[in-house]
């Protein structure tokens, strides 16, 4: 069966959700690294390249309620604040729409940091419209 939005069958399209999967963890894991190992560039490449992963694919891939989940279970001690503000502005941007909604239905709850940046970004982008 082919998707008409994507013009992929179901096999490719598992296949481009795995992959995505793993890119955007592997960016968690290399800004990690590099937070812990205090490489700036490193640093830098790795928020830059999990940006790029999740601006594509945020509103339609599945396990992205999941990523979410595997950046905000981080411990605080941890300098995440990049990652974290990226994923509060791509949903922030799309949250009035139900469908998102629901989808972050289960991952807001858990993470109170999460609905809380997603509440502020909607207050932000809000407050620069009225300026």
């Amino acid at each position: 069966m082919k998707f008409p939005w994507m013009g992929l069958d179901r096999e490719l399209l598992r296949h481009c959700e795995r992959r995505l999967r793993e890119e955007l963890s592997l960016s968690i894991q290399l800004y990690l690294m590099a937070d812990k190992f205090q490489v700036a560039a490193l640093k830098l490449l790795a928020r830059d390249r999990f940006y790029r992963a999740a601006e594509v694919s945020w509103d339609w891939l599945a396990c992205f309620p999941d990523i979410i989940d595997e950046i905000y279970c981080i411990p605080r001690e941890r300098d995440t604040r990049r990652l974290r503000e990226i994923v509060c502005r791509l949903v922030g941007s799309h949250i009035r729409d139900k469908a998102q909604r629901d989808r972050m239905a289960g991952v807001m709850p858990k993470h109170g940091d999460f609905a809380l940046g997603v509440l502020n970004y909607i207050g932000e982008s809000e407050d620069a419209v009225w300026r």
